[in-house]
């Protein structure tokens, strides 16, 4: 599947020598390598999705039983949460996801073989990027000065970018601005990442790495 041949393409062959190419690059091959970190990348780049769909079930089930009845706020709340966390967390990842795949195909175009992440430095990377999100939905809907969105009526689902009334500290277009920043400033990494492959053809269009070229270009 698909899944498999990215990883492949971003795999090492397994070697025992260290040796110059021709024109003087060092090219370093390992005794073994393993693409379970790319892997796993892709697994915590989906389950933001199945949450987010798993919540959107929940709440379209919810107006059904509720039904001419009020619809508990904290479901607002809840959904709210994790759509932000979502598009944050999904962001973010793909970044994180881009920074190492261009630093293998940098190494590549040196003649340098390298290992693909550890599962360990996945776990971590993973982690930090979902506690980040987890903090940038959080600094959202928190009903503080400092929040970033107004609830004006969680039963109805209105809400409002702004700090809540009446000591709120940011207005709603500041509010806004932040809220992009969470998703513009990877999207513009991820934008950079594909010119810098295509600017000094960082990935060739046939062989292992076609289904990488083809995702960035």
């Amino acid at each position: 599947n698909n899944t498999n041949i990215a990883s492949d393409s971003l795999s090492s062959k397994p070697s025992n020598n260290r040796r110059m190419s021709n024109n003087g690059c060092s090219s370093i091959r390992y005794s073994s390598s393993s693409s379970g970190g790319y892997n796993l990348y892709i697994v915590f780049l989906v389950l933001p999705d199945a949450l987010l769909n798993a919540i959107a079930s929940g709440y379209s089930i919810s107006q059904i039983v509720y039904d001419g009845k009020v619809i508990p706020s904290y479901y607002t709340y809840i959904y709210s949460w994790f759509v932000l966390f979502y598009f944050t967390s999904n962001f973010t990842l793909n970044a994180v996801v881009a920074y190492n795949i261009h630093s293998f195909v940098k190494q590549s175009y040196k003649r340098i073989r390298v290992k693909p992440p550890s599962i360990l430095k996945s776990y971590g990377a993973v982690t930090c990027v979902y506690i980040f999100a987890s903090l940038a939905a959080t600094w959202c809907i928190i009903q503080r000065p400092w929040g970033l969105m107004t609830f004006v009526d969680p039963v109805m689902g209105i809400v409002e970018f702004g700090s809540p009334p009446p000591d709120g500290i940011f207005s709603p277009a500041t509010c806004l601005i932040i809220i992009l920043t969470y998703m513009a400033v990877p999207t513009f990494y991820v934008l950079y990442v594909r010119w810098s492959i295509w600017r000094y053809r960082l990935l060739p269009k046939s062989g292992r790495t076609r289904v990488l070229s083809l995702y960035f270009m």
